[in-house]
């Protein structure tokens, strides 16, 4: 999303990879949450729809709202 990132205290960088069209990513993130089941509820009628690196969202146990990325709508996003 082009937001500026912040090394951890001992100067790690957090980053996701991931390999999409026989291509290989890396995207530095602020945290990593963990894996979880989710139901993902469409966003077509939502003020994000113009957003095509967001799939979705969701909601989680404890009530915080989460965002599904699209990483084929994110990788498009950033051409």
């Amino acid at each position: 999303f082009r937001e500026p990132y912040q090394e951890k205290e001992d100067g790690r960088i957090l980053s996701l990879l991931f390999s999409f069209d026989q291509s290989h990513y890396c995207v530095v993130v602020d945290e990593l949450i963990g894996k979880q089941e989710i139901v993902v509820k469409s966003m077509s009628q939502t003020i994000l729809q113009d957003c095509s690196f967001f799939s979705g969202g969701t909601i989680f146990g404890d009530g915080s709202i989460g965002f599904v990325v699209d990483m084929q709508g994110f990788l498009e996003a950033l051409k």
